[in-house]
């Protein structure tokens, strides 16, 4: 349980859903410290994208797993989610 925190610690549960971690500091030391440590995940971090053969909109969850071969790192990664209609929107609006 976090100081201050409603006893549910739903700030964790979300956290944990989407691939992120809590770190609960209340003291300016332990806050500076938090923000050394999230500056160096950031700058070492990656994004990777994927196409999928299901069908965009089906109300399915997409569960995924994020695996790497190389030793000693950490995968932060969303356990899964639920397609959207922005998924399916294109990055690039064509001009008329």
């Amino acid at each position: 349980h976090l100081p201050l925190m409603m006893r549910d610690n739903i700030l964790q549960a979300y956290a944990s859903e989407t691939g992120g971690n809590v770190d609960g500091e209340f003291r300016q030391k332990g806050i500076e410290s938090s923000f050394a440590k999230i500056t160096e995940e950031v700058r070492t971090q990656y994004t990777i994208g994927y196409y999928t053969h299901e069908p965009f909109i089906d109300g399915k969850y997409r569960p995924l797993e994020v695996k790497v071969m190389r030793p000693n790192l950490t995968v932060l990664a969303k356990k899964g989610y639920y397609p959207t209609a922005e998924d399916v929107r294109p990055s690039v609006v064509l001009g008329k």
